[in-house]
């Protein structure tokens, strides 16, 4: 998944608005329960797990827990069994929840494929998923380095 960054914003407004995006894109109506709701994902092209994804339509988005960088690397890879020690379950739509590493997951269904370059952009349809509990904490990639979410000080929720 491919996130961009935002820029000429002060470090702490930043921090403030990426926690109330992931507050928003975590809560029950963003996992289900609102008809609009979509994510995408940026496949690269040369993916073993690109030809997959198109013939199925339906994937889940596993947002990884802090300290899980090393899974994060193993599903970037061209290993050829990435499943073979993770523990995981079918999720709702039948496809790989990895329940014990992730924090929350997005259960969806493609809709629409996009060309864009060396990647393929899938835009999925959530059907269902899990928030995050409170007080947990994501794996965050950022210029080529995992790290976590660090609430700012004197950070309340809007």
């Amino acid at each position: 998944m491919t996130v961009a960054p935002l820029l000429d914003i002060p470090e702490e407004r930043k921090q403030q608005e990426l926690r109330r995006a992931m507050d928003r894109a975590s809560s029950q109506r963003a996992f289900g329960r609102c008809a609009q709701s979509l994510v995408l994902v940026c496949v690269d092209k040369r993916s073993n797990t690109l030809p997959a994804l198109r013939h199925s339509r339906r994937f889940v988005v596993n947002f990884l827990s802090n300290g899980r960088g090393d899974l994060s690397n193993l599903f970037a890879s061209k290993a050829a069994d990435k499943f073979a020690d993770v523990a995981w379950r079918p999720a709702g739509n039948g496809m790989p929840w990895l329940h014990v590493d992730s924090l929350a997951h997005a259960e969806c269904t493609t809709e629409q494929e996009i060309d864009a370059g060396d990647h393929v952009i899938l835009i999925g349809r959530v059907t269902g998923g899990q928030p995050p509990s409170p007080g947990t904490q994501p794996l965050m990639y950022f210029r080529r380095t995992y790290g976590t979410w660090q609430e700012p000080d004197g950070f309340t929720r809007g």
